[in-house]
C-alpha cells in the first residue's frame, strides 16, 4: 500500500473496525460426521506440524507476522492503457454475439445488447466443494434461461487455482462471457493460475483484473480488483488496491459512454441500517475512499460482495434504503450474497445455503432479482 493511500484512510477517520468476511460473520454450521475431514498440516491434532507443542504466538509476534505478510501484498489491477505496444486482441464468441477484448477493454462488435444489459452475478464461492459446484450449476442454468449477456464473479472464488478454475468453468456453462475479479481471499498467483486454467477449458472465461472496462451500448462495467485493507487479505501475496487504482476509476469513468456499473469485491463504506457492508457485529466495513469515488464521480450502479450476511439486497449509496426487487432505480448498489452452500444467517433473519443475483440495466436505470438456492438434503436423512 502506498503512503498516500495510508494517509487517505487515516484522514478519512474511520472509527469502526474493519471486518473481513471469512470467519468474521456468524459461525459456520459445524460439519456432520460424514463431512468431517482429517486434520491438515498446521491444524490442531496434526503432530506433523513443526509448531506442534509450541506455545501460541504472542501479540507482538502476531503483529510482526501480520506486518511481514502485508509487505507481500500488492496491487494487481491491470493497466488501463488500451493503446500501448503489445496490446493483446482476442475474440469471444457467445451465441450470436462476438466480443472483442483489446487489452484492458472489451466490447461487443456484433450482436451485443442494445436495449437491456442482463448480468448474472455470483460472489463468495469460497471453495469448489460438490455442494458449491451444484449451486454454481443451478445458477448457470438460471442465467442461461434468463438470457444473460454477461456473468460477473465478484471475488472470493476459492483458495487454490483448481478451485477457482472449476468454479468459473461451471458458471461458463451459462453460455455467456464469464468475468472474474479477485477478492480478499485469493492470492494473486492462485487467481492468475486459476484464470489461466479456466480459460484453457472455456473460451468464455476472462479476467476482470486485466479487462478493466466492458463497453456496451447500454452500460459500461468498470472493475476495481482487490481489497483496500491489508489486515483482511487472507492469503500471502493478496491483491491490495491503492490510491492510483482509484484514480484509474476516474479515468475509465470519463471514457464511459453509458451509465457505469462498478465491480469490486469490497463495497463502499455505508452508514445505514440496511447497508450492504454491515457485518453481524453491526460494524460498517466498507471503504470510505471508494464511497467518495462513487459519490464524486456520480457512478450510479455497483456490484459488491464480501460481507455475506449483508447480501441478498441492493440499496442506495448510503445503505439506508433496501430497494425493491424487479423495480427500476436510478442508483443501485448490489450485494448478491454468498454462493457458498454452507448455511449463513443473513441480516434480514433468513438463512442462506447459496444465492446469486440478476442485474438488469435499461434506459439509464437498473433493477435486480435475488436467486436463492435450496439446501441439498443430507443423504443420511
Amino acid at each position: 500500500m502506498s503512503n498516500h493511500f495510508l494517509a487517505l484512510i487515516i484522514v478519512a477517520g474511520v472509527a469502526v473496525g474493519i471486518v473481513g468476511c471469512s470467519g468474521d460473520g456468524p459461525p459456520r454450521q459445524a460439519p456432520s460426521v460424514d463431512q468431517a475431514k482429517p486434520a491438515k498440516v498446521g491444524e490442531k491434532g496434526d503432530k506433523s506440524d513443526p509448531n506442534w507443542g509450541k506455545a501460541p504466538p504472542t501479540v507482538a509476534e502476531k503483529q510482526a507476522a501480520k506486518a511481514e505478510a502485508a509487505m507481500q501484498h500488492r496491487s494487481c489491477a491491470g493497466s488501463i492503457d488500451a493503446q500501448g505496444a503489445g496490446v493483446e486482441v482476442k475474440k469471444i464468441q457467445a451465441g450470436d454475439t462476438v466480443w472483442e477484448v483489446r487489452g484492458p477493454q472489451m466490447r461487443a462488435v456484433s450482436g451485443g445488447p442494445d436495449a437491456e444489459l442482463r448480468i448474472g452475478v455470483v460472489a463468495d464461492i469460497k471453495e469448489a466443494t460438490p455442494e458449491n459446484l451444484d449451486n454454481l450449476k443451478k445458477l448457470a442454468a438460471q442465467f442461461k434461461a434468463r438470457g444473460v449477456n454477461l456473468v460477473v464473479v465478484v471475488g472470493d472464488i476459492g483458495d487454490g487455482d483448481h478451485d477457482i478454475a472449476n468454479a468459473l468453468v461451471a458458471l461458463a456453462a451459462s453460455g455467456a462471457p464469464t468475468g472474474a475479479v479477485i477478492g480478499n481471499r485469493e492470492s494473486v498467483d492462485s487467481f492468475d493460475k486459476g484464470l489461466e486454467l479456466a480459460m484453457a477449458k472455456s473460451p468464455l472465461v476472462f479476467s476482470l483484473n486485466t479487462v478493466r472496462r466492458v463497453d456496451t451500448a447500454v452500460a459500461d462495467l468498470i472493475s476495481l480488483p482487490g481489497y483496500y485493507s491489508p489486515e483482511y487479505l487472507h492469503s500471502d501475496g493478496g491483491c491490495l488496491y491503492d490510491e492510483g487504482d482509484l484514480r484509474d476509476i476516474a479515468v475509465l469513468n470519463n471514457q464511459a459512454d453509458s451509465p457505469v456499473v462498478l465491480v469490486s469485491h469490497g463495497g463502499p463504506l455505508q452508514t445505514g441500517d440496511e447497508a450492504i457492508d454491515l457485518s453481524a457485529q453491526q460494524q460498517h466495513t466498507g471503504d470510505p475512499a471508494l464511497a467518495r469515488v462513487l459519490s464524486q464521480l456520480s457512478i450510479p450502479f455497483g456490484i459488491f460482495a464480501n460481507i455475506h450476511e449483508a447480501g441478498g439486497r441492493a440499496t442506495d449509496l448510503n445503505g439506508t434504503v433496501v430497494l425493491a426487487q424487479k423495480s427500476a432505480s436510478k442508483a443501485l448498489y448490489l450485494n448478491p450474497g454468498p454462493a457458498d452452500a454452507v448455511r449463513w444467517v443473513m441480516n434480514d433473519g433468513t438463512e442462506s445455503t447459496g444465492m446469486g443475483a440478476l442485474l438488469s440495466v435499461s434506459g439509464g436505470k437498473a433493477s435486480y432479482e435475488i436467486l436463492r438456492l435450496a439446501a441439498i438434503p443430507n443423504k443420511a436423512q
